[in-house]
């Protein structure tokens, strides 16, 4: 089945992103500092193409990010830069060999501020919601809960593995240390458009509702016996689930209103048409082919191929 395109028509819209481990292994399992390994890439690729991220979740074999950016080009080169440096600083540091990833990241818009806040609350509950810890700030990963109610800050660390390899080729090896080639980061989160006008106080309070109303609705019956923080790190990241979990289909796009979806996969499916019949006009060999600004043209392309 093909990939879903990608498609952005209005800049900085806020998508919420999702991507899973290969045969959901605990890849991202938060031991021998893989937390502050992904912070850092998430940081760095902040700092490299300009995007704002709003939350940031990574359980043991998935992660969940709210972001948005000025175009569906910027936010794949994001999610790009993302993915692949996670997986190779993760897979060297939990002896890794094979796939890291399931697939391509699953992104989705958020249509409108009662979606965003659902996204939000959801993110922010997936330890509680996956009967891991009690609540959101005992989950001993990368958490977004800390940060956005409580006032915390998400350290990292990049590596600069191009830097040091040049070093120690140079070298021969001799002398040569990671800790030279790692640069400190503080992750930034941004708020929500909805909630930009708010005090900080005001958002803090506004992130918290949006936790309590998640766990309401997505854990009625509370969390009395949560696995706990001890037997999750005791897993080893090369396992997976022995009951393998629900697959379920992700939507198009996120909002409770009807109108507002079925507007959206109309447009959605007229931007495939347009992209299609572009592409077949470059296959056909035409010299100027102009493809939609609502997405990322094949193969790297600008918007218009010569």
């Amino acid at each position: 089945m093909p990939r879903p395109l990608r498609y952005q028509p209005k800049p900085w819209t806020v998508f919420f992103v999702t991507q899973r481990c290969f045969q959901r292994r605990f890849l991202l399992l938060p031991t021998s500092g893989v937390t502050p390994l992904i912070i850092g890439v998430l940081a760095r690729g902040a700092e490299l193409y300009p995007v704002r991220l709003h939350l940031a979740e990574a359980l043991a074999n998935h992660y969940h990010l709210m972001v948005s950016a000025p175009s569906a080009r910027v936010l794949s080169h994001y999610m790009n830069f993302v993915a692949g440096n996670i997986a190779r600083e993760i897979a060297r540091r939990h002896g890794w060999k094979g796939k890291f990833w399931h697939g391509r990241h699953h992104r989705a818009p958020c249509l409108d501020d009662e979606a965003c806040l659902e996204r939000l609350g959801y993110g922010l509950i997936q330890g509680v919601k996956e009967r891991l810890v009690s609540h959101a700030t005992r989950w001993p990963g990368l958490q977004s809960y800390g940060v956005l109610v409580e006032g915390q800050r998400l350290h990292g660390i990049w590596i600069d593995r191009t830097a040091l390899g040049k070093a120690r080729a140079k070298k021969g090896g001799a002398d040569v240390r990671e800790a030279d080639f790692t640069k400190h980061y503080f992750l930034q989160l941004h708020p929500l458009p909805c909630h930009e006008g708010l005090s900080p106080a005001e958002r803090a309070a506004a992130c918290r509702e949006a936790y309590d109303k998640a766990v309401a609705r997505h854990c009625p019956d509370g969390v009395d016996h949560p696995m706990g923080v001890d037997r999750i790190l005791k897993q080893h990241p090369h396992d997976a689930p022995k009951t393998p979990g629900k697959t379920r289909t992700q939507p198009p796009c996120h909002t409770a209103c009807r109108k507002r979806r079925r507007d959206w996969v109309t447009a959605y499916f007229a931007f495939v048409a347009a992209y299609r019949r572009a592409f077949q006009a470059l296959c056909a060999g035409h010299h100027k082919v102009d493809f939609p600004t609502a997405g990322v043209p094949p193969g790297g392309l600008s918007r218009v191929a010569a």
